[in-house]
């Protein structure tokens, strides 16, 4: 071999302290994100499933809540039926209360023609007395 040309050296089979603690963090590094990893997944894994939980309990509530208004819309609407029956009565009656009053005020209207006839008979009877006195001598 000459002078000028390059050697490189010899390859050496050996582990050396540096060697090992630089493959042993390695590992631990490599392990360690994987661990991460597995752990995120199971978080993810975790809150998907609390979500689709509270997703079911939404829905739940959401089929228990219209099915109380349905309660309750029904019952305002019978309410309110029952409110115009009484409304009904009490325009009936109202009209009913005008009704007898009308017939009392015609039933006194009435007892005074009544009364005014029976003066005018009575004045007629005395006209018809006396000229039948005047008649027959």
């Amino acid at each position: 071999m000459g002078k000028d040309e390059l050697t490189h050296p010899k390859f050496k089979n050996e582990l050396n302290l540096n060697t090992v603690v630089l493959l042993v963090g390695l590992v631990a590094t490599i392990g360690g994100a994987f661990y991460t990893a597995g752990q995120q997944a199971k978080r993810v894994d975790g809150i998907d499933e609390r979500i689709d939980g509270h997703d079911n309990l939404h829905k739940e509530k959401g089929a228990e809540f219209a099915a109380k208004f349905a309660d309750v819309y029904a019952r305002l609407r019978a309410v309110d039926a029952e409110a115009r029956r009484i409304e009904n009565l009490s325009y009936r009656t109202t009209v009913l209360e005008q009704g007898a009053e009308n017939t009392q005020r015609a039933l006194g209207e009435v007892k005074e023609q009544l009364n005014t006839l029976s003066a005018d008979i009575r004045v007629m009877r005395e006209i018809l007395t006396r000229m039948d006195k005047n008649r027959s001598p």
